[in-house]
């Protein structure tokens, strides 16, 4: 890596590691973290809300995924909020990047037990961004959607490998 690059302050940098065979270098600027803490904030104050756009949007996309849910949608709900806030906390502090990933992989390794598919990634990733469209309305402008796909890229990238299906 560039060390020019490496040093600048406005860049949040995790040094590569290796955490459980999945090397990982994740880059969020200092506005996009803002950008998703800002998200998170207003998520925070309304989360069935937010919950009920998300898995709204997933079942409309996928009907079949419904099966896949054993819970209550209010207890699912406020393990997505849950979730959510693992990983906010996890770009902030870099303190919680590595429990982040130790949960993200547990997360995953539960998913098989679910029969949740990789190819499953993609419609979770509409289902939350179309949750922040809806909760957030003109507030989530595309520099909101940027930094939060890179969050959801590197949640994935740290999930994926863990899924067997």
């Amino acid at each position: 890596m560039n060390k020019a690059v490496y040093n600048t302050p406005p860049v949040l940098y995790a040094r590569a590691r290796v955490f459980k065979g999945l090397h990982w270098c994740m880059v969020l600027s200092e506005q996009q973290i803002y950008l998703v803490q800002e998200c998170y904030r207003q998520v925070e104050e309304s989360p069935h809300e937010f919950a009920k756009h998300y898995y709204g949007k997933l079942f409309e996309l996928e009907p079949r995924l419904q099966a896949l849910f054993r819970n209550d949608l209010d207890i699912q709900g406020r393990k997505l909020i849950a979730m959510l806030e693992v990983a906010v906390n996890g770009v902030k502090d870099m303190g919680m990047l590595v429990p982040m990933l130790t949960q993200l992989t547990q997360l995953a390794h539960r998913h098989n037990d679910y029969n949740v598919k990789k190819s499953h990634f993609s419609l979770l990733n509409t289902a939350l961004h179309h949750a922040f469209e809806q909760h957030l309305q003109q507030a989530y402008t595309d520099e909101h959607r940027q930094a939060w796909q890179t969050l959801l890229d590197f949640m994935v990238d740290t999930m994926k490998p863990e899924i067997i299906n």
